[in-house]
């Protein structure tokens, strides 16, 4: 890992630790308060500071201004560059206007299709256009259906890590733990996944102390960002399979279906609020402290299992066991 690539993505996160430090101030004076008061789904009782979000979009841009310029970085095309700071400031604001605005599930659906359908085309390398599995040796062409397939697992991705943001730590622990994996499979340390990562862990601390939120904003952000990371360099790179990426998300996207699928059985919205996630109910047996503990361990478990057996059915069979054990064994505590 270069020298200077550390350095820069070190001087960036400490605009996270200012803002964080400083969040009391900053919260009340630009509105960054998260209020539990009329939601069934939140955990807490008082206002807390949501500006997570914001401490980490303010070095994340730069850190992407800056990519262009490292020669380090050049697997980053500059239109990728471009279309991850509009979108990443679009998508920061749309979080933004539903922590203030709580917006309707319709809206930020079409919103989001509306962003993603506008930028992402522009840079070929964010759509994907062909399916390569690795452990099943099947590579599927998509042709006239890359857009809609992309589209789809972006909005997936985008749904299933807005569910995981239910407990301190669990959202940021997961993030970290994509990116580092992420990191692993491209065998380098780009400026922007390690700012991210600095940004994050930073973060982490204050969370789970209970100080700060990342808030709607920071969760769509960052989401879609590393998002749109996974498809670039999938796109870019011959070292990322999808049925890897599936394995790696496995645990909360199951999850994610699970509370979908009793939504619209109850006849409710598959994307209103709730404390049916499997955290939640991790929650009822022990502390915050070690909920997102939890939470992370079964979210790695699938690849883990699949390093030790090198089997993409065994992973996911055991995955599936052990998740459907894990949700029985605490919603009945």
């Amino acid at each position: 890992m270069p020298l200077i690539t550390i350095i820069i993505a070190i001087i960036l996160s400490s605009i996270t630790i200012a803002i964080l430090y400083n969040k009391d101030l900053l919260s009340k004076r630009f509105n960054f308060l998260d209020n539990s008061i009329g939601s069934n789904r939140k955990i807490h009782k008082n206002k807390i500071s949501n500006i997570g979000g914001c401490a980490c979009l303010i070095p994340i841009l730069i850190a992407l201004l800056i990519t262009g310029f490292i020669p380090n970085e050049y697997i980053f095309s500059k239109k990728y560059i471009l279309i991850a700071i509009i979108t990443s400031i679009s998508f920061f604001f749309l979080g933004r206007i539903d922590d203030l605005k709580d917006l309707t599930p319709n809206r930020k659906f079409l919103t989001f299709c509306f962003l993603f359908l506008f930028f992402y085309p522009l840079e070929p390398n964010l759509i994907v256009h062909q399916i390569n599995f690795k452990y099943l040796n099947i590579n599927l062409i998509l042709n006239n259906y890359s857009i809609f397939f992309t589209l789809f697992c972006m909005f997936v991705f985008f749904n299933t890590s807005n569910f995981i943001d239910g407990v301190n730590g669990l959202y940021a622990s997961t993030m970290l733990f994509w990116l580092l994996f992420l990191i692993f499979k491209i065998k380098t340390f780009p400026l922007i996944i390690l700012t991210i990562i600095l940004c994050l862990i930073f973060f982490v601390f204050y969370n789970l102390n209970n100080k700060v939120f990342m808030g709607n904003s920071g969760n769509a952000f960052i989401t879609c960002l590393i998002g749109s990371l996974y498809i670039y360099l999938y796109n870019k790179t011959e070292n990322i399979f999808c049925d890897e990426i599936f394995i790696v998300f496995l645990i909360p996207g199951i999850d994610a279906l699970r509370v979908s699928i009793e939504r619209i059985w109850s006849g409710k919205s598959p994307f209103e609020g709730d404390k049916n996630h499997l955290h939640h109910f991790i929650f009822k047996k022990f502390n915050q402290k070690y909920t997102w503990i939890v939470s992370l361990f079964l979210n790695v478990s699938p690849l883990l299992i699949l390093v030790i057996s090198n089997n993409f059915w065994i992973s996911i069979c055991l995955s599936m066991v052990l998740y459907t054990f894990t949700y029985y064994f605490f919603k009945k505590i």
